[in-house]
C-alpha cells in the first residue's frame, strides 16, 4: 500500500485551486500553553529521542548479527536505548492526553497546518521504529533473545496507545476550523487517514497483537 505525507496531499489539494494561490499560513510552533502547542511540544521531544536511540540501536547491532559475544557485550546497551524509547513514548502519551481531554477548541489554519505537520511526524517516527526493531530482532541470538525481544515488546506496545489519542485530538477538531483553517480540513482528515494505516501496517510487521 502507498501512502502519501500530508505536504503532498496538500499539494495535490491546491491543484487547479485558486483558493491556495494566496501564501498557506507560516506553519510555526504554537505555545505550549495551548493543546496544539503541547502536543507539537510532545511530539518534538519524542522525536529526538527517537531519532537518537534509533540509529544508536542500528548501530550497536550492525556488526553483531547473530554473534554470540558481541551480542552479549551489547546487550545492556541494547535493552537500555529500547527502555528509553519506550519511556518517550509513555511519556508523550501523557502530556498528549493532558493537553487534548475535552480541548476541542476553534483552530485557525496555522493550527492546523501544525497539527498536519505533527502527524506527518509521528508517521515517520513509527515507520523508524518499524525498521529498527525488525532490523534489531532479526540480528538476534537465542543467548541475548529473550529479555531484548520483551523490552522490544513493551517498547512497541506503546505505540497504539500513543496514536489513539492524537487520532482522536485531530478528529474531533475537524469540525472547529477557523479563521481560513477549513481549507485544510480535507488534509488533516487524509493525515489522520494516513497515520491510521501506517500503525496497523507496523503492528502487523512487529507481531503485535491489537
Amino acid at each position: 500500500m502507498q501512502f502519501f505525507s500530508p505536504i503532498t496531499i496538500l499539494a495535490a489539494l491546491s491543484i487547479g485551486s485558486s483558493v491556495f494561490a494566496a501564501p498557506a499560513p507560516s506553519v510555526k510552533g504554537r505555545q505550549v500553553t495551548t493543546p496544539v502547542g503541547a502536543v507539537n511540544n510532545a511530539i518534538s521531544i519524542l522525536q529526538g529521542t527517537i531519532t537518537t536511540d534509533a540509529a544508536t540501536l542500528t548501530s550497536l547491532v550492525a556488526n553483531t548479527t547473530h554473534d554470540v559475544s558481541a551480542q552479549i557485550t551489547i546487550a545492556a546497551a541494547v535493552e537500555a536505548n529500547v527502555n528509553a524509547i519506550a519511556a518517550a513514548l509513555a511519556t508523550a502519551t501523557t502530556a498528549i492526553i493532558g493537553a487534548t481531554t475535552n480541548a476541542v477548541t476553534a483552530l485557525t489554519a496555522g493550527d492546523i497546518l501544525l497539527l498536519i505537520q505533527d502527524i506527518g511526524t509521528v508517521e515517520s517516527l513509527i515507520m523508524n521504529l518499524q525498521t529498527t526493531f525488525g532490523s534489531v530482532l532479526s540480528s538476534l541470538v537465542a543467548e541475548t533473545e529473550t529479555a531484548i525481544k520483551a523490552e522490544i515488546t513493551a517498547a512497541e506496545n506503546l505505540i497504539q496507545p500513543f496514536v489513539t489519542p492524537l487520532e482522536t485530538y485531530a478528529g474531533a477538531v475537524t469540525g472547529t476550523a477557523t479563521d481560513g483553517g477549513t481549507l485544510f480540513v480535507p488534509v488533516l482528515k487524509a493525515s489522520v487517514g494516513a497515520l491510521s494505516s501506517i500503525v496497523s501496517t507496523s503492528i502487523a510487521s512487529l507481531g503485535i497483537s491489537s
